[in-house]
């Protein structure tokens, strides 16, 4: 670790930032808190990380295997062969193969299997083959020994696929279908060359109701539909679905016991503390599912009737590969965990998922930690162990393996103990019952499946259907792959239902069958657009939040005159910072309806937004847009009245008076701490 320059104050946080940790059978550690750039400690090193610092749950020992050799790269992913030995993708070119010795604690053979495909992140053996994602080859490649020597002879691309390497081709798993499916990210487009019709997911769209110009100025502008997205083909690359998308920067990809496919996905972390932010989650991947993602603000909230929210929600997080423990001869409830990497943290985290309706939700934690520690590549061997890479952006890399310790079986049957148990609710019944079911999952599925069918097939039971959910989820459905002549009934039917009283679900998902009609088949004309304002602008504010925020999106469509007196009160009694700045960024276009203090008040609040919002660097981007757009709603009398208001923008937080400089005390090194680590752990509250 690089030599540091402290004062004694300095000194002092630095002890106060490391805490003690328990390591199981492998003693007492000490490793630092969070850091997103602990990878930057793997660059020109030339040795893996020691066990020493990783930090493992108690019961699971860590091992150093291997460290990559000055000639070996920096690996990025890694697979078991069918005769046990492990192959590892090099980040720049190539595939490595290595044998490992009869203990499995160290490599007996390392040889070079491959020199020319470019940045392997996806490894699998299937079909008596091994397929490769190839990111910087873009293509998907299948390798094949037929002549029986040990040896990859036939090398064949299966499938280009054009875009950018960035968020790219990413790992593939073999399905419970038998099919290959491969997690890209939203840099990848389809192929050239067509996707099959049959795809579970199409009749995608941004659906946006309001638009923004400054979209196009932002990061992944150039992204689009269907985003990130899971790919399904066969053994010889000939068919080409589209599963699943709205996805942004998915790495890993596997099925747990029940078949049921997941994946780790990371939105972009400038945008934290924004309204359009999803969190990094662990995501549940159904046929036709949209996961909400798209470029710059058009984020779809993970409540929209037509996207699908996590199953877990982590925090920020760099998603690597991921893995279920099915193949390990761990006990519950390791077996059954599902093991994600994040490659900025250092961190291998296992969720703990459970059948709730449809789909599934649970919890996370730490299984274990490094620093630095850059996860890459995870699989379950042949002996049940699990085994891990680090490396990516030229690191130092390493292969690891993480065995059970019997002697831990307790504290493992402990922490199974305290999982909770989920309610579960299966889904039965013929599809029109289903889309009226309680579960969104179930709604979601059954409404996918009706978009299948023609529309005039099933279009005038939309519109007659009594059961209120029923009747929202298949007029969403005709919003979106219904002709135009059929809004004014859609946009009737559903100001209708919505005179009933409905719970928050049901008013957004009559809400959301509203905007995409608006978005797909026309701008309503303006007699259709007020009798959606006579109908939902008496519902304005309501107590659900979430019907709020997409109420205020809508009523700013259709050109209410009250939206503004409505929504300026939000702004104080807004419950987080996200609903206070989705209000800031939707009514920023808006040019009737304002008064002199409403205007005062939009502005202060944006002021206050500088300096009380919390979050990443974007905030202060965003709200300078936000800031120019409102400025340009305003006339000159208000410009002349505002003015004070509007020259508190530019003001700028005081600078800290200044201190006296303090003494040079000693240039630290790690090394000075070595005898004194460990007394600051003890008898002391972490």
């Amino acid at each position: 670790m690089p030599h540091l320059s402290v004062s004694i104050a300095g000194l002092l946080a630095l002890l106060l930032a490391l805490v003690p940790s328990t390591a199981g059978a492998q003693g007492a550690k000490i490793i630092l808190e969070e850091d997103y750039n602990q990878w930057k400690q793997a660059l020109g090193t030339n040795r893996a990380t020691g066990v020493e610092n990783i930090t493992a749950l108690p019961g699971f020992k860590v091992e150093l295997i291997r460290s990559a050799q000055a000639n070996e790269g920096s690996w990025v992913a890694m697979a078991f062969d069918p005769k046990g030995r492990v192959v590892i993708a090099r980040e720049d070119r190539g595939l490595l193969r290595m044998t490992l010795a009869t203990n499995r604690a160290s490599v007996a053979r390392v040889e070079i299997i491959n020199t020319n495909l470019l940045e392997c992140r996806g490894l699998l053996f299937a079909h008596d083959a091994l397929y490769a994602n190839a990111n910087n080859s873009k293509a998907l490649v299948r390798l094949r020994d037929t002549d029986g020597d040990d040896q990859f002879d036939d090398i064949k691309v299966l499938r280009h696929t054009p875009g950018g390497v960035g968020h790219g081709r990413n790992q593939l798993a073999l399905g419970p279908d038998g099919f290959i499916y491969s997690i890209h990210g939203d840099d990848v487009g389809l192929p050239t060359n067509g996707v099959s019709a049959s795809s579970p997911l199409r009749h995608y769209a941004e659906d946006r109701l309001l638009p923004c110009a400054w979209d196009k100025h932002l990061f992944n502008a150039s992204a689009s539909m269907p985003y990130g997205h899971l790919i399904r083909t066969d053994r010889d690359g000939a068919t080409w679905e589209v599963i699943a998308g709205g996805l942004r920067n998915p790495f890993g990809i596997d099925f747990n016991a029940a078949g049921d496919c997941f994946t780790f996905d990371a939105d972009m972390e400038w945008d934290v503390g924004l309204s359009w932010y999803h969190p990094t989650r662990v995501l549940h991947l159904v046929p036709g599912g949209d996961y909400g993602w798209r470029r710059g603000t058009g984020v779809l909230p993970a409540w929209s009737p037509d996207s699908l929210p996590s199953a877990v929600d982590i925090g920020v997080s760099s998603p690597t590969a991921i893995k279920f423990g099915t193949q390990s001869n761990w006990p519950e409830p390791w077996r059954s965990a599902l093991f994600i990497q994040d490659w900025s943290y250092g961190k291998i985290i296992a969720v703990h998922l459970e059948k709730r309706g449809a789909s599934y939700a649970g919890r996370s934690e730490e299984f274990l930690k490094g620093r630095p520690l850059n996860v890459t590549g995870l699989e379950f061997g042949p002996d049940g162990a699990m085994y891990f890479t680090t490396g990516g952006r030229r690191t130092q890399s390493g292969l690891y393996r993480v065995t059970f310790v019997a002697a831990s079986r307790e504290s493992a049957a402990g922490l199974e103990k305290r999982s909770t148990a989920l309610p579960r609710d299966a889904a039965t019944g013929k599809l029109w019952t289903r889309l009226g079911a309680p579960d969104h999952w179930v709604r979601h599925a059954a409404r996918v499946e009706l978009e299948r069918q023609p529309p005039g097939e099933w279009s005038e039971r939309a519109l007659v259907e009594t059961n209120s959910a029923a009747a929202l989820t298949a007029l969403l459905g005709l919003s979106r792959v219904g002709e135009k002549s059929l809004q004014p009934k859609i946009v009737a039917r559903v100001n209708q239902l919505s005179a009933r009283p409905l719970d928050g679900d049901l008013q957004l998902l009559a809400l959301r069958a509203l905007a995409v009609s608006f978005i797909r088949q026309g701008r309503p004309e303006a007699a259709t657009a007020q009798r959606v304002i006579d109908v939902w602008e008496p519902q304005y504010p309501a107590r659900d939040s979430r019907v709020n925020q997409a109420l205020c999106e809508l009523l700013v469509y259709l050109g209410s005159t009250n939206v503004v007196a409505k929504t300026v009160p939000l702004l104080a009694t807004a419950a987080t910072q996200e609903e206070k700045f989705h209000y800031l960024f939707t009514l920023r276009l808006v040019t009737n309806g304002w008064s002199l203090d409403a205007r005062r008040t939009y502005f202060d609040w944006l002021r206050r937004a500088r300096t009380e919002f919390n979050g990443a660097n974007m905030l202060p981007t965003a709200l300078n847009y936000i800031r120019a757009d409102a400025e340009s709603t305003m006339s000159s009398h208000e410009r002349d009245a505002l003015r004070e208001t509007l020259a508190a923008l530019d003001q700028r937080t005081p600078a800290p008076a200044a201190v006296a400089a303090r003494q040079f005390v000693k240039e630290w090194a790690m090394n000075d701490f070595a005898t004194g680590l460990e007394a600051v752990g003890r008898q002391r509250d972490a």
